[in-house]
């Protein structure tokens, strides 16, 4: 229950924790209930009416932490349908609701043979170390091998591994690949870039993103801005002045990160803006390059300021151009020399 004219969730709301959490959340990253909304396949209306208190099916739990780059036991455990389930001990052996019966036996054949999974798992990687079969170890605490946990990727991961640095300057990969957003990815840290990531959309490609690249694009939405603005899936390019990446698989189509001139901060532009900005020639157009303030972005569309003027999408309505240039030639980004 809401109060009345509010549109805050009531302090007796056995609801009221949970539309918390969700609306605490979507701010941290920076998403529209617009943004969230596609993400979780709802109207932007159901997104509000969560944040209001209202009652939210408790299967979306999963869908919503995966948006919100958070574990999903935080959602459930909010949740004012979520019965815990309490398994084991003499105490809850009475059918009671929302028990169940201990099963000693269970555990124990449970524990035996996890024990066996163990020895054997180790036997078999001793076996394959002595070999020489275990190839592109890790080279310190706390490191996996590069490409590990994708055969259709892995070697592209070591090639562009190579090419980028290596070790000296990517340092080693902390996690195995995964998937995140419209693709696979895996992080490296220890090297002199500092923290980095190799990413790819198309297995026959991968990219680094590393340094003010990476802390550029990490800042669009944290944990779910592979989600919500796509992944690099081009190396950076020149175009005039400004270094152009572009991204792919993001809520609104194909987008870019641009650097202007020397500066080394990247600016975002989604999809619906960056087709607009293309077609007035980018950088080198009658716009110049995106102010360092980047997009404003809102449930009703996005707003981005650029040197010589602005372009605004409007969610429903299109994307409209202030003021209206002359015609010029489009950027063609593949047309640019490799950064």
């Amino acid at each position: 229950m809401t109060d009345a004219g509010s549109g805050q969730t009531s302090t007796d709301d056995p609801w009221r924790e949970l539309a918390e959490r969700l609306r605490a959340e979507r701010e941290r990253l920076g998403l529209t209930t617009t943004d969230l909304a596609k993400l979780v396949d709802v109207s932007r209306t159901t997104i509000s009416n969560w944040e209001n208190g209202k009652r939210m099916p408790i299967e979306r739990c999963a869908a919503l932490a995966e948006a919100l780059a958070i574990d999903q036991d935080v959602l459930l455990a909010l949740h004012p349908e979520s019965v815990p389930l309490h398994v084991g001990g003499p105490n809850v052996s009475n059918g009671a609701e929302g028990t169940m019966p201990s099963a000693p036996n269970t555990f124990h054949q449970d524990l035996a043979r996890s024990r066996w999974t163990w020895v054997a798992a180790a036997s078999v990687a001793l076996l394959a170390a002595v070999m020489g079969i275990v190839q592109f170890r890790p080279s310190g605490d706390g490191c996996v091998a590069v490409g590990d946990g994708s055969d259709l990727r892995r070697e592209t991961f070591r090639e562009t591994f190579a090419q980028m640095g290596g070790e000296a300057r990517l340092g080693c990969a902390v996690n195995a690949v995964h998937q995140w957003g419209p693709g696979h990815v895996q992080d490296l840290d220890g090297g002199s870039a500092g923290r980095s990531i190799i990413m790819s959309v198309d297995p026959s490609r991968a990219f680094v993103v590393a340094g003010e690249l990476w802390r550029d694009y990490e800042s669009i939405a944290g944990g779910a801005t592979a989600a919500v603005a796509g992944l690099v899936d081009s190396p950076p390019h020149r175009c005039g002045d400004a270094v152009v990446v572009l991204l792919s698989g993001g809520l609104t189509g194909e987008g870019a990160l641009i650097a202007n001139g020397g500066d080394d901060q990247y600016v975002w532009l989604s999809g619906d803006i960056w087709r607009a900005y293309q077609d007035i020639g980018g950088p080198g157009g009658a716009y110049g390059a995106p102010l360092p303030v980047g997009m404003e972005r809102s449930d009703s569309g996005a707003r981005a300021a650029f040197e010589h003027g602005e372009i605004v999408h409007t969610y429903g309505r299109g994307t409209r151009l202030k003021p209206v240039p002359a015609q010029s030639t489009p950027l063609r980004v593949e047309e640019c020399a490799p950064a």
